[in-house]
């Protein structure tokens, strides 16, 4: 449970740091962004949420989820976050005003595609002789 909390924070810390590089961001976007942000820092002190914003921001790290992930574990170090936690809360606030058109849970899903006009073609039963 406390794992999903935290890729649920993490994940509103990536969209956050995302959406609000654009200039296209809505205000409710950067005013979420800045409440989950303001939350860290009074949770966990200055220094750990400029090292958790930095995270956010790498869009050059291949593992920036993990990345987010791991800085606030270490934030957290021994804290519990709860399903009503303040900063659960903000990073949905932030997710749900960040999200797309569509909210995918894709746990132990194969062959899943999201979007539009896609195109799969699945091949059920033994391979072929070679």
């Amino acid at each position: 449970m406390i794992g999903d909390l935290l890729d649920v924070v993490a994940a509103g810390l990536a969209a956050g740091a995302a959406a609000g590089a654009k200039d296209t961001a809505s205000v409710a976007v950067k005013d979420a962004y800045a409440g989950l942000v303001g939350g860290i820092r009074r949770r966990f002190g200055a220094k750990a949420a400029e090292r958790l914003e930095d995270a956010a921001r790498d869009d050059a790290a291949p593992d920036k989820h993990r990345r987010i992930r791991d800085e606030l574990a270490r934030a957290l170090d021994e804290a519990a976050l709860e399903p009503d936690d303040e900063l659960v809360a903000a990073a949905r606030t932030l997710l749900d005003r960040t999200g797309g058109k569509y909210t995918v849970d894709v746990r132990e899903s194969q062959g899943v595609q999201v979007g539009d006009h896609n195109s799969m073609t699945l091949n059920f039963g033994p391979h072929p002789p070679r």
